[in-house]
């Protein structure tokens, strides 16, 4: 920011002109990281646990509201794993998930919990309804995982991940959220989402 540039070239974004343009913008971005930062490094040296963090951090309450620093293509929450992995390496602190059973069996083991495969995807059908998406898409998951042809379990996934889509603004979880429900249509042998149908997507829609 010292150095009195007259013009900023980001990697995403518009080009900036004039030097004390340049000098905001440079200035409020590293803010915003700091910000960031700091309450991870806090947070992790008063011993709270790598998911709690992720959870509690949000960004800067004004500066995000900056049209240059909102989440249009990246995501804060992707700069707190970033920094948590930084700082504390890979393992998020669970114990279980060091030398984790694979996905599928711990699936199954949750759907002999939960009554059988009906009673997830039911109740993940219900969190969908309620605007839990984020719970939901748990379930879609096992649901999969555990019974990969079902195509009650498949539709949970392409619906849950086509709603996460819609919510989303960051450009990176929208296209993951697009990749995940597509994995489920092309199970389902529905035609595929582009970047560009998937915007169009309304709340209603199937395809």
């Amino acid at each position: 920011a010292d150095l009195g540039a007259e013009w900023l070239f980001p990697g995403h974004g518009l080009v900036v002109r004039g030097a004390e343009a340049v000098r905001r913008l440079l200035l409020n971005t590293a803010a915003y990281l700091r910000h960031i930062v700091d309450q991870v490094i806090e947070r992790m040296n008063a011993g709270e646990a790598p998911d709690d963090i992720f959870h509690a951090v949000e960004p800067h309450p004004a500066l995000s509201q900056l049209p240059y620093l909102a989440a249009g293509y990246d995501h804060p929450k992707f700069i707190v794993r970033n920094v948590l992995r930084l700082y504390g390496g890979w393992w998020g602190g669970n114990a279980a998930e060091l030398l984790p059973a694979p996905p599928a069996q711990l699936a199954t083991e949750v759907f002999a919990l939960a009554g059988g495969a009906e009673a997830v995807i039911k109740r993940g059908r219900s969190l969908l309804s309620d605007g839990k998406t984020a719970l939901a898409a748990h379930l879609a998951e096992w649901a999969v995982r555990s019974h990969p042809t079902s195509r009650d379990a498949q539709e949970l996934k392409r619906d849950v991940y086509q709603q996460r889509m819609r919510e989303e603004r960051s450009t990176m979880a929208s296209g993951i959220y697009r990749n995940a429900a597509n994995e489920a249509r092309a199970r389902l042998g529905c035609e595929q989402l582009s970047p560009s149908t998937a915007l169009q997507l309304s709340p209603n829609a199937k395809l």
